[in-house]
């Protein structure tokens, strides 16, 4: 009988402890909550054996994660709309149903983490693109029985549904560091100055997604004990300014701004002892130059490293200069931009401009939508700027301390093996370069990391990258 008897496996005969942290490293990473699904971890676990299901389910520590999408009703047929119209239309007995039993699973779930903090993401969408009407879910319900254990909670949702929120207050979650509010539809019309559980003060990280120009409503007294501050919507070119005036422990910072600016109450000079990563999306050009004139003018940011400015799909028509920027940020060493903020003329200033402490650079295109020719103004003569060889001996070469450079362009093949070739044999060589080149030709290209010359310095440690891109033009005619 002994050779009829199962074969052993590495796990045999492993501690009950040993075996729950093997089981933590099979979850999703810190970023992703795990989901509701037979097919992973934790719930996969124990699918195996007697021994790992007891284990997984007596651990707290694999339940404490979650991330719920609730479902969408089935589509509405001609007879509902006949029957009820629009406006009245009820989802059938059937989708409720299934909300009730995913309710209570996902009760069983949070049950099994004990007494640890829990990280939670919950999604919701409007049952209708056009009427923003959306009832009530149970599964939010079921999540605010925990509330008293949210250390991190990511909730998206229309406006009906986010207003099960406004019955939380700051005493409801004594463990919450990180919250996300995510407002689907006309976020302008939620009421996020009921939003009471953000008065919690052990909060440390919070996002306001389509807040918009009611920014100056959310009721945070502790604005300065927030580390991470992330807002979207259509906040006026001073909202920078206002949030960074109370934000003083703030180390990262993402801000999209299009609206007219609001009265004038900042003080005249900003002070951002900790910021250390800026992420700022345009999506009006009048808005764009009233933050780089104004707002940057008063701000100063000793400690900023990473910067991304990108404009929102739009492009610019006139020069503008983006001195403010870095005179008030002179240690950054990251930068993002997209071409969509220069013009032919300004960009091979604006890459002269750049400060010598940029370590990486990343050039983004046009987007893929925009029938604007943009991405070509990255040509040969703008990549020379960033070439030691095309400068006269004792000047300066832009960015002379890069070690990463990734762009969407139209410079040639030759050039750019100019680029790499003056930059590996510089004080400092590069680390990475990855290139998206605008191709228009059609025609075959060679791999230049097949040449000889390029394989050296890949031996050597870099990291190259090159793809193309060919534009397939519609006529409409």
């Amino acid at each position: 009988m002994s050779s009829l008897a199962s074969p052993s496996s590495p796990t045999d005969g492993l501690p009950d402890d040993v075996l729950e942290e093997i089981f933590l490293a099979c979850l999703p990473t810190p970023t992703n909550d795990c989901e509701i699904n037979a097919c992973e971890a934790p719930l996969l676990l124990g699918r195996i054996c007697r021994q790992w299901r007891t284990v997984s389910l007596s651990a707290p520590r694999l339940w404490t994660s979650l991330r719920i999408a609730e479902p969408h009703p089935p589509p509405i047929t001609i007879a509902d709309l006949n029957l009820r119209g629009l406006a009245d239309y009820i989802p059938p007995a059937s989708h409720s149903e299934k909300l009730a039993r995913m309710a209570d699973a996902v009760k069983a779930w949070l049950d099994r983490s004990g007494q640890c903090p829990l990280s939670l993401t919950f999604e919701s969408e409007p049952l209708f693109d056009g009427s923003g009407a959306s009832a009530t879910s149970p599964l939010l319900d079921t999540l605010l029985l925990f509330a008293s254990r949210w250390q991190r909670a990511s909730i998206k949702a229309p406006i009906s549904v986010l207003a099960q929120l406004l019955l939380l207050e700051a005493a409801d979650v004594p463990m919450l560091r990180e919250a996300e509010v995510v407002a689907k539809g006309r976020g302008d019309t939620f009421a996020w100055n009921s939003l009471k559980f953000l008065h919690c003060a052990s909060l440390r990280s919070f996002g306001a997604f389509g807040v918009g120009h009611r920014y100056r409503d959310l009721p945070m007294p502790l604005w300065d004990h927030l580390f991470d501050l992330r807002m979207t919507g259509m906040m006026p070119s001073d909202a920078l300014s206002w949030v960074l005036a109370r934000c003083a422990q703030l180390r990262s910072c993402q801000v999209v701004l299009g609206g007219r600016r609001g009265p004038p109450d900042v003080p005249p000079t900003i002070v951002c002892e900790y910021l250390e990563s800026l992420d700022i999306q345009f999506q009006a050009r009048l808005t764009l130059q009233s933050t780089v004139q104004i707002e940057f003018a008063r701000l100063s940011l000793p400690k900023l490293r990473r910067l991304k400015v990108h404009s929102g799909g739009w492009e610019v028509q006139d020069d503008i200069d983006y001195g403010p920027i870095f005179a008030a940020s002179p240690a950054v060493t990251s930068l993002d931009v997209n071409v969509g903020l220069f013009t032919a003329s300004s960009f091979p200033q604006f890459l002269r401009g750049l400060p010598p402490t940029i370590e990486e650079l990343r050039i983004n295109g046009a987007p893929p939508h925009s029938f604007q020719k943009r991405s070509k103004i990255f040509d040969d003569e703008a990549l020379a700027v960033l070439i030691p060889s095309s400068y006269e001996s004792g000047s300066q070469v832009g960015c002379p301390n890069l070690q990463v450079f990734q762009a969407d362009a139209s410079f040639s093949d030759e050039m750019l093996l100019a680029f790499v070739g003056s930059r590996m044999a510089s004080r400092v060589p590069l680390a990475r370069v990855a290139v998206c080149l605008r191709d228009e030709s059609g025609d075959e290209r060679v791999d230049i990391r097949e040449l000889e010359d390029v394989r050296t310095f890949i031996e050597a440690g870099l990291l190259l990258e090159v793809s193309y891109y060919r534009p397939e033009w519609v006529d409409f005619c």
